[in-house]
């Protein structure tokens, strides 16, 4: 049978727009899908957000919105869509701010916050535990001063305990070796909020703990900073603790300069990654650390530009990844994928890389504004992408979970408006399949 001319160029014609179908496809990059503000006529700001067991999110943050009269705790929850089910604030003290959230066993949630009874915190600040019902409601609170008078103490991350009680994490201004400064700090408390012991972990000048995870022995690991342990700039500052609270061990990681972790995550191996800001010589970067079980570190990772650019929260992904959020000064203008597929392919072909530079440069424009900036990583740190969220005004980036449709939500403040006060922002992510990976993939690398 003699085949049309016409027919050939149809089925021609068909595969080459399959063809670009199917590649342009595979160039999709990270998206946007969602930003929504929350708040009032004043202040309001995003701090921590949790997936909920209906699916939903629950929002932590501050206001200073009405009916508000002084610094509230604000919680929203939304359902999937990120349309709000119910939104409460709570005044424990004059100044209020919700750190950290769990689920509870009863269907409830259970906030670590700090309060003063100054709006400007002259008076110090101490450490709260808020517990609320599925609604919203306030069943109890309990606070707990575990230094000085007018000391200042806070409420960093929250876990909670195998006994059905809680651990609080974060800082206390106890008497110091020197008799100043404050000391990493963990508290238990039963069920019911109240205090069982609390241990002090103490060098001789200011020690945070900012994040923890449960070890495999029943203990803890704990992450946060330390002055303690130089003469000069601060260090990471790693502590594993056994079932009540005591130092089995410690260790310090950290360069000449100022080093942070402020979020953590347990890893597949048994290790821990650790993430916050590291800033030597130049400006600050968002830094990621992989440690193993004992504290040995395993690899490091520096993600920035020119200018200042902070890490806040890091999430394990369902592809074995990373997900990581701060916020950027540099305005790193995003790697496309067909640029990191390009990198990929100059690895294969060096003599390449000549021809190919230009297409490989990312520019990086100087601004006035911050922009929230999120990286995807693989399982070892290494870039798969990133993106700048951008407002119009300053955006700060605090908190991140992928959710039940894969999708990356993340909660922060903006100030879209700069004649208007901040508003709390929620902003989700759409991650599509990406060359970039698809070649790593086919390369032998990556899962």
């Amino acid at each position: 049978m003699k085949i049309k001319p016409q027919h050939v160029i149809l089925t021609i014609v068909i595969i080459i727009a399959l063809f670009i179908v199917a590649i342009w496809s595979l160039l999709q990059g990270p998206r946007i899908i969602l930003k929504k503000s929350f708040g009032g006529i004043d202040e309001d700001l995003g701090e921590h957000i949790q997936l909920t067991p209906d699916g939903g999110y629950l929002l932590l943050g501050e206001t200073k919105s009405a009916p508000s009269t002084a610094r509230d705790v604000y919680i929203i929850k939304t359902d999937m869509n990120s349309n709000v089910e119910w939104e409460n604030t709570y005044g424990l003290e004059k100044f209020n701010r919700a750190s950290f959230s769990q689920s509870t066993s009863d269907g409830g949630y259970i906030i670590a916050v700090q309060g003063a009874s100054e709006e400007d915190t002259s008076s110090g600040t101490t450490i709260h535990l808020l517990k609320i019902n599925s609604a919203g409601e306030e069943e109890w609170t309990n606070d707990y001063e575990e230094g000085r008078k007018n000391s200042t103490d806070e409420a960093h991350y929250l876990l909670p305990t195998p006994d059905g009680g809680y651990a609080i994490f974060g800082k206390s201004s106890a008497l110091g070796a020197n008799g100043w400064g404050f000391a990493a700090v963990m508290i238990k408390t039963d069920a019911d909020g109240k205090k069982l012991w609390h241990k002090i972990y103490d060098g001789e000048r200011h020690d945070v703990i900012y994040s923890a995870q449960p070890a495999a022995d029943g203990g803890y690991m704990l992450f946060g900073t330390t002055r303690s342990f130089k003469a000069s700039g601060q260090d990471i500052y790693v502590v594993k603790t056994d079932a009540d609270g005591n130092n089995e061990w410690q260790k310090i990681y950290g360069g000449a300069g100022e080093d942070s972790c402020v979020s953590s995550q347990p890893t597949a191996d048994g290790g821990y990654v650790l993430f916050g800001t590291s800033k030597g010589v130049d400006s600050p970067d968002m830094y990621l650390l992989k440690i193993d079980a004992k504290g040995n570190k395993v690899w490091e990772r520096f993600y920035g530009g020119a200018k200042e650019d902070t890490g806040s929260s890091v999430k394990a992904t369902e592809d074995g990844g990373f997900i990581l959020v701060g916020t950027t000064e540099s305005y790193l203008l995003n790697h496309t994928d067909l640029q990191l597929a390009l990198l990929k392919i100059v690895d294969f072909i060096p003599a390449l890389k000549k021809p190919l530079g230009r297409f490989l440069v990312t520019p990086t424009v100087t601004r006035l504004d911050k922009d929230i900036y999120v990286v995807k990583t693989d399982a070892d740190g290494d870039v798969e992408w990133e993106m700048s969220i951008h407002n119009n005004g300053d955006d700060i980036g605090k908190s991140v979970v992928q959710d039940s449709n894969g999708d990356y939500v993340i909660l922060g403040t903006t100030n879209a408006d700069k004649a208007t006060k901040p508003d709390m922002l929620l902003v989700k992510v759409k991650a599509s399949a990406s060359l970039f990976r698809f070649l790593r993939r086919s390369s032998g690398e990556g899962t």
